[in-house]
């Protein structure tokens, strides 16, 4: 019995000479970058840089934890840091809104993707607004918490791991 339906995974198995797949379809090893910030959430967008990423990093997973601020919420945005150490915004709301209202443990992170944007890395996912920042050369990009609503609370540990895989 043939398969109906084969993915390039499963495909190219009889191929001549044989195809080496890239890690990210073909199951490469998870790798986790975890990051932890006291957030204060007393000023609209002040920014808590939490995690470094290689730019050719495929997104698998976001981890969120925190203690109960009371109210507040971070919007977690890419940045990178030009030649003069200035952070620039390459893609904003990258994650969708965290509220700090109640207490999370490993609480998972929103990241909508298409089914066509799954397998695509941050350089590919945001090609366009890494040109504009003219970051087409950088290595790695940061995860920024940015506080999007303002706490009255007090000041509340947060700790964010991304899962993420590389290419062979």
């Amino acid at each position: 019995m043939a398969y109906s339906v084969m993915t390039s995974v499963v495909s190219d198995q009889q191929s001549s000479p044989a195809v080496k797949l890239s890690g990210v379809k073909k199951g490469a090893p998870v790798r986790t970058a975890y990051g932890f910030a006291t957030i204060v959430a007393t000023t609209a967008g002040q920014t808590n840089a939490f995690v470094r990423i290689p730019s050719r990093a495929k997104i698998v997973g976001f981890r969120a934890e925190n203690a109960t601020m009371g109210n507040g919420a971070l919007d977690f945005d890419l940045y990178r840091v030009d030649s003069a150490n200035t952070a620039v915004t390459l893609a904003g709301q990258v994650l969708a809104d965290f509220p700090l209202t109640a207490h999370s443990l490993e609480a998972r992170v929103d990241f909508a993707l298409s089914e066509a944007n799954a397998a695509k890395t941050l350089a590919e996912l945001f090609s366009t607004q890494i040109g504009t920042a003219g970051a087409t050369g950088d290595a790695e990009f940061d995860l920024v918490g940015v506080v999007i609503t303002v706490s009255t609370g007090t000041a509340v540990p947060v700790g964010l791991m991304v899962e993420y895989v590389l290419p062979e």
